[in-house]
């Protein structure tokens, strides 16, 4: 069994609340505070850190005071810090919650070439919409159990109830179902598609 310390070498964890885990006075010095601890020195904590800052576009932060950003921008300074450690499995808590979204979307953004780069991404949320457009598996979790275990589009299909487990079908989805041939509509931009597909063929 490993450790909690051992583990922390490979999986990076962000809070719902990420100023309450940064503590000290740069976004440098607090993404350089895990890769440190790690052992590293010189030339390999410098590169880990400006490496972990490219990937975050958080460069020009480098000597703002963490906890005074704004809640996108101590986010991707958190997932920096995880980088920085070489991190290969990334765990966000309620990550899009009080995001308009402009942020939300960068967010995912960013999930979406770290997840190219071969980093595992698992979100803890309750965001429908995000479930639905940017996870390729879904765990829920209800009355302690797992109940269900697979793909977004079997969660949110009619053979299914996730509003049984307290979930909401997001508004693309069930547009969606009201077309023709009922296509999975992962978001509002895919329902479109599908609706301007089937109108054009429909006039034909």
């Amino acid at each position: 069994k490993e450790e909690a310390s051992d583990r922390s070498r490979f999986i990076g964890y962000v809070f719902q609340q990420p100023d309450r885990q940064m503590f000290m006075p740069t976004v440098r010095e607090e993404i350089a505070f895990g890769p440190f601890h790690q052992g590293k020195r010189g030339e390999e904590l410098e590169s880990a850190i400006d490496r972990a800052m490219e990937d975050t576009d958080t460069r020009a932060l480098e000597n703002e005071y963490p906890r005074t950003l704004s809640r996108g921008d101590q986010q991707r300074v958190a997932i920096a810090s995880a980088l920085a450690m070489d991190t290969e499995f990334l765990v966000l808590d309620e990550p899009t919650s009080g995001q308009d979204g402009r942020e939300k979307k960068r967010l995912m953004g960013l999930m979406e070439s770290l997840q190219q780069k071969g980093i595992t991404i698992i979100l803890v949320t309750h965001d429908m919409d995000i479930v639905a457009r940017d996870c390729t598996r879904v765990v829920v979790i209800a009355s302690h159990k797992v109940v269900f275990d697979d793909k977004p589009e079997i969660l949110f299909s009619e053979a299914n109830r996730p509003e049984d487990w307290g979930l909401a079908y997001p508004p693309a989805v069930l547009l969606g179902r009201r077309l023709p041939g009922s296509p999975y509509c992962r978001d509002m931009e895919s329902f479109c598609k599908e609706f301007i597909l089937r109108k054009g063929g429909a006039s034909r």
